[in-house]
């Protein structure tokens, strides 16, 4: 899809700083929107210069994959949980616009480390 396909979809913009878009009503998750250019990913990337084509790959499936299973986990987890989230100014936030924050900032940076030296190393072998 399209950037202007999602903004759509879910009547919200996308830039490179973001790395997910989340499509949900209702306290219901419909779609998960994954940027594929996002500034987080392009940068792990950048950090791994020598790459091949099978390590951009999987790096690719472990950053989309890990996204996806997070947001999903993490929606349902404070759903169910009914938690309420609020900003400083104690506005309500609602779970789809939390996630999006969070997953633009430092928790995708994070999933994208963990464990990623070992799995590149063991298909450089």
């Amino acid at each position: 899809m399209t950037w202007d396909d999602v903004n759509a979809a879910t009547g919200q913009d996308m830039e490179h700083s973001e790395v997910v878009c989340i499509g949900a009503s209702d306290n219901t998750l419909e779609k998960i929107f994954i940027i594929m250019e996002s500034s987080v990913l392009m940068n792990f990337r950048s950090k791994n210069k020598n790459q091949n084509e099978e390590q951009i790959q999987i790096t690719n499936k472990k950053y989309y994959t890990s996204v996806y299973f997070h947001v999903l986990f993490l929606y349902t987890i404070t759903l169910n949980r009914k938690f309420r989230i609020t900003n400083e100014e104690k506005e309500d936030i609602d779970v789809g616009t939390y996630l999006k924050d969070i997953f633009s900032n430092f928790y995708t940076t994070f999933i994208l480390n963990y464990g990623s030296d070992v799995l590149l190393e063991s298909i450089a072998e």
